[in-house]
């Protein structure tokens, strides 16, 4: 994923839901399961959201 700075708030809140519901958008490498920890989107809620790097 691009780095956190690169995205709206508007965006990564829609990491965020996307990764929480399991959505598969278009373009993306989302696992298409909710909450997955294998998902790229969550390591980039770890390493990014979470610590406040917003």
């Amino acid at each position: 994923m691009r780095p956190n700075d690169e995205f709206s708030i508007e965006a990564q809140a829609q990491i965020v839901e996307d990764w929480f519901a399991g959505s598969t958008p278009a373009g993306t490498d989302q696992t298409g399961q909710a909450c997955d920890t294998g998902s790229p989107y969550f390591q980039y809620i770890t390493g990014n959201i979470r610590t406040g790097s917003t």
